[in-house]
């Protein structure tokens, strides 16, 4: 069976990392009039906005919020996929790959990006942060993906830079792809057992031609090292608790678009 294929955005898709530390040191100045410190800003990578309740009071990180969000509205149009990820996606798809989307940036944000950067065309399906009341590690969001394309979690691939989306691959049941060519580094995603590499994103065709082995070694290790759910149990009530999953499917560009429009503003626009 020729894998359904679900990849991260920021540090995998986009070059946009950049631009999240950026905002946060913006906010950082401008709420507590100095910039975090290193520890600061390592403990964040990767991590939803919220984490900043971990680090200041929640007057402070409201009021570093507010000010980061402003930033990021005016930069991010200068966000850029990374080299060969669009050829990438390309060959996929003429492979017969279906392709889909697993982030917990805003929809507004996530469809913008892809759109601006010519990677919106490609995605068959896009699961953002309104879609799913919880976040990588968990493998609710990567469930709900498959749910929306009607595969099979054990047929599908997750490709991301950080140990939290190895780790929501896993125990969803999927492969667990570690890209290498943005954010990932192979010394801190080797604790979270990635069942192939990924230096570059050419490479993402050449593991996708041996599928069949890799699905065959997946299944061999049920929901992987981290622990199973049961696809029923995640996501199956979700949807009708204030977190609706209608658009979620993009069935083509501008309508993806328009449903991100939509979207109210004063949420994360990074992701985990």
């Amino acid at each position: 069976m020729t894998p359904t294929i679900f990849l991260d955005l920021d540090g995998t898709l986009l070059d946009s990392e950049w631009l999240s530390q950026a905002s946060y040191q913006v906010g950082a100045r401008a709420a507590l009039g100095r910039n975090l410190t290193a520890s600061e800003a390592q403990y964040l990578l990767g991590k939803p906005f919220r984490a900043l309740g971990d680090l200041f009071s929640a007057e402070e990180a409201a009021a570093v919020i507010r000010a980061m969000f402003a930033f990021y509205e005016e930069e991010h149009h200068r966000i850029g996929p990374y080299p060969g990820v669009a050829v990438a996606l390309a060959e996929l798809r003429r492979a017969g790959h279906r392709l889909g989307l697993v982030t917990t940036k805003l929809r507004r944000y996530a469809l913008a990006e892809l759109g601006q950067t010519g990677l919106l065309e490609f995605f068959s399906a896009a699961v953002c942060q309104e879609d799913c009341p919880e976040v990588k590690p968990s493998p609710a969001p990567l469930l709900m993906a498959a749910r929306v394309l009607d595969v099979p979690p054990a047929s599908c691939w997750y490709v991301g830079d950080q140990p939290t989306d190895l780790v929501a691959a896993h125990r969803a049941g999927m492969v667990a792809v570690a890209a290498l060519w943005g954010e990932g580094h192979q010394r801190r995603l080797a604790g979270a057992a990635p069942d192939r590499w990924a230096p570059e994103p050419r490479d993402l065709l050449a593991l996708a031609a041996r599928s069949p082995e890799l699905q065959a070694q997946r299944r061999q290790q049920g929901a992987g090292i981290f622990g199973a759910h049961d696809p029923a149990d995640i996501g199956a009530a979700r949807e009708g608790d204030g977190h609706p999953t209608s658009g979620v499917v993009v069935h083509d560009g501008k309508r993806a678009a328009l449903a991100g429009d939509k979207r109210a503003h004063g949420e994360d626009p990074r992701e985990p």
